[in-house]
């Protein structure tokens, strides 16, 4: 429920940029984080009525660097009815926040030392973090020996590629439909893991969603708990 309850907050969200951009409003070409409290704060300036050079004015942190691509970011045609719809749709994600919050603590709370331990591993690997590692304790389990290798486990996943050749010549294969919950999970550690400096994973950005899921439950074998 709490992967389905952050995929409607990602819908919303983006339903919210669409909104921006029927104004005319860039804002997200410039701030990379479209959830975080500089865009909330545009957000809410936006909603008052505010002219462009104040909504710069409105910027957190590093990004008040960037305050004259802000100002122009800012400059569209917001209307009543954009401010309607942006503020229904802040209510919805505020709630879904909050919804994900507190299936994150019902969670916690019912997990045992063991998978405490194991999740806390996952979690100090480059591009994991803990909702990835709790996806990967309640799919995968804690015990080892249910997957000899990590062949197996890529294999179990779905992430590995089908192999249809005929003739000398290799086909596209399509890869099963596996567990959709752990491999979104693999896909998003994947992603995350090649865009970290310092990591082995960063060729596996320009590889498709599976290949670079792929590459995730390698991860898992090194630890032996």
């Amino acid at each position: 429920m709490r992967s389905q309850v952050v995929q409607d907050h990602t819908g919303v969200v983006n339903r919210l940029q669409a909104v921006l951009e029927d104004a005319n409003i860039k804002l997200a070409s410039v701030v990379s984080d479209i959830i975080g409290v500089s865009w909330r704060a545009m957000l809410e300036g936006l909603m008052e009525g505010r002219k462009p050079a104040e909504l710069a004015q409105l910027a957190k942190g590093k990004l008040r660097a960037k305050m004259p691509e802000l100002e122009q970011a800012g400059e569209g045609d917001f209307r009543k009815q954009h401010t309607f719809l942006v503020q229904r749709m802040l209510m919805q994600t505020r709630f879904l926040e909050n919804q994900e919050t507190a299936l994150r603590r019902a969670i916690g709370s019912h997990r045992n030392p063991q998978e405490r331990h194991v999740g806390v591993l996952w979690d100090s690997i480059p591009g994991v973090n803990e909702a990835v590692a709790w996806s990967m304790v309640a799919e995968m389990g804690t015990r080892v020996e249910q997957f000899p290798e990590a062949h197996h486990l890529a294999s179990w996943v779905a992430c590995c590629p089908g192999n249809h050749e005929s003739g000398g010549k290799r086909r596209r294969g399509r890869i099963r439909k596996g567990n959709p919950w752990l491999r979104d999970a693999m896909g998003e550690a994947a992603w995350a893991a090649a865009r970290t400096k310092g990591t082995t994973y960063r060729p596996c950005i320009a590889e498709s969603p599976p290949a670079a899921a792929r590459s995730a439950p390698w991860w898992r074998w090194p630890m032996r708990w």
